[in-house]
């Protein structure tokens, strides 16, 4: 279970997906009794995730063992960095009533805040970077990056498994440069042909929608960066651009012949009133 979770952060498990698949499996077919004292929390946490992960049902009951009578977790867990860590990440995925679970996230964040300090490096590190963004929310290439930066630092690291994780970063960016460049010679051919139908209006449109959906993108990364939480209407205001409504209505036009420039114009005036719509509604409301 740990190489697979290695293979997975380093970002390399999509070559063994059927090995992968095929042991989790196997180990969760043996119905495991977590109830073993051999079962430390990191462990069992770690299982849980996994499992929960890769679409098999398993009990939040299999922490128990770390509760007291009143379904509260020990507090001689602070003294665990990494089970506390492992239980944190398990922790985001709960489903709904799984009251320990929503314990063990609210446990687990106050706790690592306070400990974080006070641990050695790179559990440190994972731990400052899971309270800012859990692994369950991440981004698979950046949380990827991310860690082959810690895992370099394991003493027990596996020298082969971080030559071939970075040899694979390195090589799907140079892949993802050439789809780039691919992506933008089509884009420009596009435009080209657009021009010659005399629909190059249908392009600019398109254009200037995802310039204001990048707008509002940078917009939300300097809330994040800033740790600003906007009022609602402020929130709303810049979301209903970034939920992409706006942009894939636009360029779903793009190969319509019969959308006329009117269209288009039309399209942008009732995106407008969208936004115009809320905020009268907001100010009866309030």
């Amino acid at each position: 279970m740990n190489l697979i979770d290695t293979l997975e952060r380093l970002g390399i498990s999509y070559h063994f997906e059927k090995e992968i698949e095929e042991k989790l499996l196997h180990l969760f077919n043996l119905n495991t009794d977590y109830s073993d004292e051999s079962f430390d929390l990191y462990t069992v946490a770690l299982h849980f995730r996994l499992f929960r992960q890769h679409g098999h049902r398993i009990s939040s009951d299999i922490f128990g063992r770390w509760m007291d009578v009143n379904g509260k977790f020990h507090e001689g867990l602070k003294n665990d960095g990494k089970g506390l860590l492992s239980l944190y990440e398990a922790s985001y995925l709960r489903t709904r009533r799984e009251t320990a679970l929503d314990d063990a996230l609210e446990f687990g964040t106050s706790t690592l805040k306070s400990i974080a300090p006070h641990l050695e490096s790179p559990l440190s590190k994972q731990v400052v970077h899971a309270l800012v963004q859990p692994l369950h929310y991440g981004n698979p290439r950046i949380e990827a990056r991310n860690f082959i930066s810690i895992y370099e630092q394991y003493q027990h690291k596996d020298e082969s498994l971080l030559w071939f994780a970075k040899l694979d970063y390195n090589l799907l960016q140079m892949l993802h440069k050439e789809e780039l460049h691919e992506v933008s010679r089509q884009h420009i051919q596009f435009e080209e042909e657009l021009a010659k139908e005399g629909r190059s209006y249908a392009a600019h449109y398109a254009i200037e929608s995802l310039k204001e959906l990048v707008r509002s993108y940078h917009v939300e990364a300097k809330w994040f960066i800033q740790g600003y939480l906007p009022p609602f209407e402020e929130y709303l205001k810049n979301a209903l651009i970034t939920c992409t409504y706006c942009y894939h209505t636009t360029t779903a036009l793009l190969g319509d012949e019969s959308a006329t420039k009117e269209d288009f114009e039309w399209l942008s005036e009732k995106l407008k009133c969208l936004w115009r719509g809320y905020s009268y509604v907001e100010s009866l409301v309030t």
